[in-house]
């Protein structure tokens, strides 16, 4: 967390990064959809990239990511069943405009072509469903009142950190004034003497 300003806070930024990733995580790991006569199941993100932040500005809370990911999936029918992955860039916040750059067959078995073409059709609307509440997911994250209580100890303990920087580095100048001027005291009555 990083705070710009003075005086007042004027922003503050949050790395949500890995709460990010835990969530893509948990919605695309063991996702299970069905089209027509084939089952497909998300195994595993073989590749997740990306950051995200919340930006606290004048009281307003700004949700901002954008990652890419590569998914590792089975599909079975009755018949045979067969492996891919597929690729996704450019998921972020402002949009579902995210780009499905490959969708690949690994293990063909005899249902691999049917898959790609279901996938090629339907995937993009299954990425909807997966992440179009991750904003507001990261919002509610943000404004669990365990969280925010703990992230109002955190600023207290800071405040009084700083609180007690000041007062020790107060006490000192002070005491070095107090030395000085009692150390120009002495050369005056010095001077004065002499």
């Amino acid at each position: 967390m990083s705070t710009i300003g003075t005086g007042w806070l004027i922003r503050e930024n949050k790395n949500y990064t890995e709460v990010a990733k835990n969530l893509l995580r948990s919605k695309f790991e063991g996702h299970t959809f069905q089209k027509d006569d084939l089952t497909f199941h998300f195994t595993r993100l073989a590749k997740l990239t990306g950051e995200a932040q919340i930006n606290i500005r004048k009281g307003k809370q700004i949700v901002v990511y954008e990652y890419e990911l590569e998914c590792q999936f089975r599909a079975e029918s009755e018949v045979d069943e067969c492996e891919g992955n597929f690729r996704v860039v450019e998921i972020n916040e402002s949009d579902l405009d995210f780009e499905i750059t490959s969708i690949n067959i690994t293990k063909e078995g005899k249902i691999g072509t049917k898959a790609r073409q279901i996938l090629k059709n339907c995937l993009r609307n299954e990425i909807i469903v997966l992440i179009k509440d991750l904003t507001s997911e990261l919002m509610a994250f943000e404004n669990d009142p365990a969280k925010l209580e703990a992230d109002r100890k955190k600023r207290e303990e800071n405040d009084a950190k700083f609180k007690q920087i000041v007062a020790e580095k107060g006490a000192e100048k002070e005491k070095l004034l107090e030395e000085q001027r009692l150390a120009d005291l002495k050369m005056k009555e010095k001077s004065q003497n002499n």
